[in-house]
């Protein structure tokens, strides 16, 4: 699993890059992920 440091590594500098494009965009995506407790493993 030698690729994992840079799949990581492009994954911050993606996630860095969107911040500075639009900083809500993380809060935005998060308020749509709104999956009960009781309903995880049921899928």
């Amino acid at each position: 699993m030698k690729f994992l440091p840079k799949l990581f590594a492009n994954n911050r500098a993606w996630a860095e890059k969107i911040k500075l494009e639009d900083p809500k965009y993380f809060q935005r995506l998060s308020r749509m992920q709104t999956e009960r407790v009781g309903d995880v493993g049921k899928r």
